[in-house]
């Protein structure tokens, strides 16, 4: 057996699929590292992680490239491979070539007033392709895999459930390097965080208007929580942005951009909350991380989320702001609250490794591997 992990989106602009290729890649070498395993990778592109020792099987070619579906069979033929592991929708299957795709969401179907019509038609024809033409999908939760089901006919066995893992990284840290953290990226002694991109999905407008209305009644009180939004920012949708400076939020809402990877550990740590509002996730790596770098976490109860959480966080209707400003209010007045918040959250993140995603996946390679 020899694989090809297909790493092309394994890149800044993919920060969520790069997270699953380098999460995935350090699970394989952990549960089997004689593993014959070559990353397709281009040449032109940084990628986001070190990656193991692996042989590189060139890809010049774009996971969104019409080239890539008659370039890229002979580059694997010519390497011997196997077994084809597709980690994006764009990109090819082939018939006589094996191929194991892992789907993440589905959010243009699940959410199409959010995509202009063309990308909608993409996506669905891109993922029917797939569907039937691959040997085996993987799903990274039980609601993706309803999706699927949902949108496409699919025998229910071609569908595996393979949750995602957290980096062992990811663990409380202590006062001294928070503290260096804070003077590092510019944050307060006290605030609540989110970790995440803005596009709409991510339900940022409805946070603020939670926060706002949580502040208007925690002023009284003195306090000087802050909320802190982290991750990349997409011009595209300046919504958020727009409502903060509406409402008067600005000195009360940072917007801090990307945090440097090092960083991020403990700026989860700092927090005193984490907040999740997103409309749908796949699974939610975010929480998971929080939960292991022992944050309390509020957490919209939807799609892949409660998967993920279980009982270890406190969960809001993402379409009503009123039940998130509520949720706030509870869990930064009540200290038992959020340390039992946190215990369980320690707890629940400790189920989650990448070396069990990949002992998982090996498995499916093993069964359709040429």
């Amino acid at each position: 057996m020899r694989v090809a992990l297909d790493a092309r989106t394994a890149t800044e602009h993919f920060p969520g699929i790069g997270r699953y290729v380098a999460g995935l890649s350090s699970g394989i070498r952990e549960a089997d590292p004689r593993l014959p395993v070559r990353l397709l990778a281009d040449p032109r592109n940084t990628l986001s992680w070190r990656p193991p020792q692996w042989a590189r099987i060139p890809a010049p070619w774009s996971p969104f490239s019409l080239s890539q579906h008659w370039k890229l069979k002979p580059a694997l033929r010519r390497n011997g491979i196997t077994l084809y592991h597709s980690t994006y929708y764009p990109a090819p299957s082939f018939r006589d070539i094996p191929t194991v795709w892992t789907c993440c969401d589905l959010i243009p179907l699940v959410f199409p007033r959010f995509f202009p019509r063309w990308q909608r038609v993409v996506f669905r024809i891109a993922h029917r392709v797939l569907v039937e033409r691959c040997r085996h999908i993987l799903a990274i939760s039980d609601s993706t895999r309803s999706d699927l089901l949902r949108f496409f006919p699919a025998r229910p066995e071609k569908i595996s459930v393979i949750p995602l893992g957290v980096d062992s990284r990811f663990v409380p840290r202590g006062r001294d390097e928070i503290q260096g953290m804070r003077r590092r990226v510019g944050l307060p002694e006290k605030y609540v965080l989110y970790v995440g991109i803005n596009k709409p999905h991510k339900n940022l407008v409805t946070l603020l208007k939670a926060w706002r209305d949580f502040r208007r009644e925690a002023r009284s009180s003195g306090d000087d929580v802050r909320l802190v939004l982290a991750g990349p920012w997409d011009e595209r949708y300046p919504q958020a942005k727009a409502y903060a400076a509406r409402e008067g939020l600005q000195g009360e809402v940072l917007f801090v951009g990307p945090v440097e990877e090092d960083l991020l550990p403990s700026v989860y740590s700092g927090a005193r909350a984490f907040v999740f509002p997103s409309l749908y996730e796949g699974f939610g790596l975010p929480v998971l991380e929080a939960m292991a770098c022992g944050t309390p976490v509020l957490c919209a109860h939807t799609s892949g989320l409660p998967e993920v959480c279980g009982d270890a966080a406190l969960y809001f209707d993402p379409r009503q702001y009123r039940t998130l400003a509520e949720g706030l209010r509870r869990v930064l007045e009540d200290a038992a609250l959020r340390e039992d918040l946190r215990n369980r959250g320690l707890d629940r993140a400790s189920a989650f490794s990448w070396a069990r995603t990949a002992r998982e996946t090996i498995r499916i390679y093993r069964k359709h591997s040429i």
